[in-house]
């Protein structure tokens, strides 16, 4: 079954999403059914070393920078799903959107099949850059992650031309902060190239960024064949 991009929710932003806060709680996007694959993309400002606590019950982790600013979450929904809360062990810039998408596998285990890690560290630049990525396997779901330290930075095109699935800026009490996240869908695999999430203004950030590839749903025959294929491709 082929991925289909479906819809991305209203994205949340607090400057304090500690749990005796509150937390943050992004809005569900709409038409959510059973099978489908739903995405959260959360950032903290990069470069402080504010990170997030455990992941919600029933959310597994899909990718995270080192650092643990950027970070993706998923889940394969069921036949009733409600909007999340997640919580941070300090202040500072908190973002989050969640999406969905059709032709997700049956489970959330193994559906990743290539990540690679990207970001300018402490220094600034003027645009986020994404790295590489080496994709073996047909049909994968593209996911590009970045943030930026500041909200002057200004969304204009996408790595690789990939299509937008959000781009959103915060300023709040601490400091600023921008997520942007776009996705492609492959037919055969083709390695993507190094890219970037190009500002349109010329404020330099602190950035972080992921690409993430994902394997789509298949009859109950194919799915062992494209995990076996994975595990060979890691050893």
């Amino acid at each position: 079954m082929a991925w289909a991009y479906g819809a991305t929710g209203t994205a949340a932003t607090s400057d304090d999403a500690r749990a005796g806060s509150g937390g943050i709680t992004p809005a569900l996007p709409s038409g959510v059914t059973a099978g489908q694959l739903l995405l959260w993309a959360g950032m903290r400002r990069p470069a402080t070393g504010a990170g997030w606590d455990a992941a919600p019950a029933g959310l597994s982790e899909i990718g995270s920078t080192a650092d643990n600013e950027l970070k993706l979450w998923g889940k394969i929904a069921g036949s009733s799903e409600s909007a999340v809360t997640f919580s941070t062990p300090e202040s500072n810039v908190v973002m989050m959107q969640t999406a969905r998408f059709t032709g997700a596998p049956a489970s959330i285990a193994s559906i990743v099949h290539q990540i690679a890690l990207g970001g300018s560290g402490a220094s600034l630049v003027e645009d986020i850059d994404t790295p590489a990525l080496t994709i073996t396997v047909p049909e994968t779901l593209v996911i590009y992650l970045g943030a930026a330290s500041w909200s002057n930075w200004v969304a204009g095109t996408n790595p690789n031309s990939s299509s937008t699935i959000g781009h959103t800026n915060y300023t709040g009490t601490y400091a600023d902060g921008w997520l942007s996240w776009s996705y492609a869908i492959q037919t055969t695999a083709a390695n993507v190239g190094a890219s970037k999430f190009d500002s349109t203004s010329t404020g330099t950030h602190r950035t972080d960024s992921m690409v993430i590839s994902l394997i789509p749903g298949a009859s109950a025959s194919v799915v062992p064949l494209l995990q076996a294929y994975r595990s060979m491709l890691l050893r």
